[in-house]
């Protein structure tokens, strides 16, 4: 009994573990740090960014930029100009361009747009 509710608390934190957001490198160079209202603060050379992964503290979904802690105070990151896990999945609305024939054409076809699923 104590083995199970063991087992299911450790896969309950691995997961929540799991599902935290880290960023896993910097892309821009030089990388840019911003305050929370998203304007510049200074800037790092990407050579001097920690190579390991850096914990997500807080993410501004409106101004789409994350807080990690960068030399021991916390600032805030582009998510543009970096490499994160788990990344962002945006969702587009699926829209179907309509295949008809127009008048005197053969071909019903449409140029890159697939069908939604």
């Amino acid at each position: 009994m104590n083995k199970t509710i063991a087992l299911f608390f450790a896969l309950l934190f691995s997961q929540a573990a799991a599902a935290t957001q880290v960023v896993e490198g910097f892309l821009a160079d030089p990388v840019e740090i911003l305050d929370s209202l998203g304007k510049h603060a200074g800037e790092m050379a990407r050579k001097d960014a920690p190579k390991g992964p850096l914990p997500v503290l807080q993410y501004n979904e409106s101004l789409d930029l994350v807080q990690v802690e960068l030399a021991g105070k916390p600032v805030w990151l582009d998510t543009e100009d970096l490499r994160m896990n788990p990344t962002k999945v945006v969702k587009l609305a699926c829209k179907e361009v309509p295949i008809g024939k127009g008048e005197g054409k053969e071909n019903p076809s449409s140029l890159g747009y697939g069908g939604c699923e």
